[in-house]
């Protein structure tokens, strides 16, 4: 009994131990979208063939694991993201890995991967079965590059082989050797060895900074994010020195002190822009990991919109304070009104196409957002009624023209000098020099006493003589003052009152009516 007892011991043993001596990554199975996660040393690997996003994830997080980690037990993830069974190459073939190296060679010239521009499952379209990586049709970068490898039928593109599971398509596979071989030709593909595809640098650098490590990081990409931090800055002051130099210098002659100081004031946001440019073009040369890459690039991303909208707002302001300049040296006051208006319409335009980039910076949904204005329209527009008002009001007084910039004018009960018109309100100065605003919406019921307009100055008074002005005098001393009125210059000739008008306490009072 006691060599059974020992046989079935082993047996059990070896039952027990064997997954574990071949143990092999768990795969999802067809249909089923749970992922399955795979630790290893930088960072687990989420495995999921549910939709393109989740192949190519899957695939990327794998291979790049075998190849910087030496996680050999990972190839069968690897090869599960190709479609092999319609290509008939067996899964175990150096013809397989070689393709699938191939592919990420290709995927990291053409561009780095952004996760949440490729469909999930959720995204994908009743029916779709397909998704084309590159060349898509609606990029105008892919179809460049697709001119430039001078492709004929060489793409990449997932296709669903079975319900919830997506695979590189077999046609794909077989037009990679093509694809791959382009780019060497173009000498823009360059292989690191054991290393990254995506990193061009790496080459260059030295061992012991490729080796190490600090937060899953290699130590040479910190230094490299030091220093494009570094050349950022250098070209932020660069172009603030350049444009101060030459463009403030050589305005200012021109336009003077006051224009070329607003045209200094816009020299840091636009060396901010320039450097938050260059962060975004050349941050995807470090290779980082995914989530290093997406939180650095959100960074440059926000610091190049904020530094882009707050440059055209200062571009804007420039602008104004330019055609205001011309305006003033016009004869038309039309052209006052509205530039003031188109500086507050342009600013507020730059401000809303700024919270729209910042917001796609940060992955915030926009649709959502406007899809929601919907619901609370209605309360919006009662809220919004008077600003609404003001605003068509304003609209109505450019196209009506009521009154210009400078002209005094009386409404209901108040005097004054317009000084400035804008969206919500018009801007009255007193001749006690208070300032009173007016809405607009008040301006299109309100009647409107323009004495701007007026073409002649009226002016009344009395002329006293004494009581003791004989008939013939009076007469002739009336006559006298119509034939001034007749021979100056600057008076209205027809109409005008010249007569004795009333007796007076001390003296008979001539009217004198005149317009000048």
């Amino acid at each position: 009994m006691g060599r059974p007892c020992s046989a079935i011991c082993w047996f059990v043993t070896l039952v027990l131990l064997a997954p574990a001596a071949g143990a092999q990554p768990p795969t999802p199975v067809a249909g089923d979208a749970r992922p399955v996660t795979v630790p290893t040393p930088s960072g687990n690997v989420t495995v999921s063939y549910a939709s393109p996003r989740d192949t190519l994830r899957t695939f990327l997080s794998a291979i790049n694991a075998v190849k910087n980690e030496g996680r050999e037990d990972l190839w069968p993830v690897v090869l599960d993201c190709l479609d092999l069974d319609t290509m008939r190459v067996d899964p175990d073939s150096f013809l397989a890995q070689q393709r699938a190296q191939q592919l990420l060679a290709a995927i990291d010239y053409i561009r780095w991967v952004e996760f949440d521009d490729l469909p999930d499952a959720e995204a994908l379209a009743p029916g779709q079965d397909t998704y084309t990586f590159f060349p898509r049709p609606f990029s105008e970068k892919d179809q460049a590059l697709a001119r430039r490898f001078e492709l004929d039928n060489e793409h990449i593109a997932l296709v669903e082989t079975a319900p919830g599971r997506w695979q590189f398509d077999a046609e794909t596979l077989f037009t990679l050797p093509s694809l791959y071989e382009k780019a060497l030709q173009k000498g823009t593909l360059k292989v690191v060895e054991g290393g990254e595809f995506s990193s061009v640098i790496e080459p260059y650098v030295p061992e012991a900074l490729v080796e190490g490590r600090w937060l899953e990081v290699k130590y040479w990409k910190w230094i490299g994010i030091g220093v494009l931090i570094f050349i950022g800055v250098v070209l932020d002051r660069l172009l603030r020195a350049i444009w101060r130099g030459l463009v403030v210098g050589r305005v200012g002659r021109r336009t003077g002190e006051a224009l070329a100081k607003s045209i200094a004031m816009t020299a840091r946001p636009i060396g901010m822009f320039a450097a938050g440019v260059f962060w975004l073009l050349t941050i995807h040369l470090l290779a980082l990991p995914e989530t290093a890459h997406q939180f650095l690039r959100a960074a440059a991303a926000v610091w190049t919109v904020l530094a882009g909208t707050w440059a055209a707002w200062r571009l804007v302001d420039l602008g104004a304070e330019f055609l205001a300049a011309r305006a003033v040296r016009t004869s038309s006051k039309l052209d006052d009104i509205l530039v003031p208006l188109v500086r507050r319409a342009v600013k507020i335009f730059v401000v809303a196409i700024g919270i729209v980039y910042a917001a796609n910076a940060l992955n915030i949904p926009i649709g959502p957002m406007v899809a929601s204005l919907g619901i609370g329209g209605l309360a919006f527009a009662f809220a919004a009624k008077d600003t609404i008002e003001n605003f068509f009001g304003s609209v109505a007084v450019v196209l009506d023209r009521p009154f210009e910039v400078g002209d005094w004018v009386v409404i209901n009960d108040m005097e004054g000098t317009v000084e400035e018109l804008g969206f919500r309100s018009t801007r009255i100065r007193t001749f006690y020099n208070s300032q009173i605003t007016v809405p607009n919406a008040t301006l299109v019921r309100a009647s409107i006493d323009n004495y701007g307009r007026r073409k002649y100055r009226r002016w009344k008074t009395h002329l006293g003589v004494q009581y003791d002005t004989t008939p013939e005098q009076l007469i002739a001393f009336a006559e006298g003052v119509r034939e001034l009125v007749r021979t100056h210059p600057y008076t209205r000739k027809d109409y005008y009152q010249v007569w004795c008008h009333e007796f007076g306490d001390s003296s008979l009072d001539v009217l004198l009516y005149v317009f000048f």
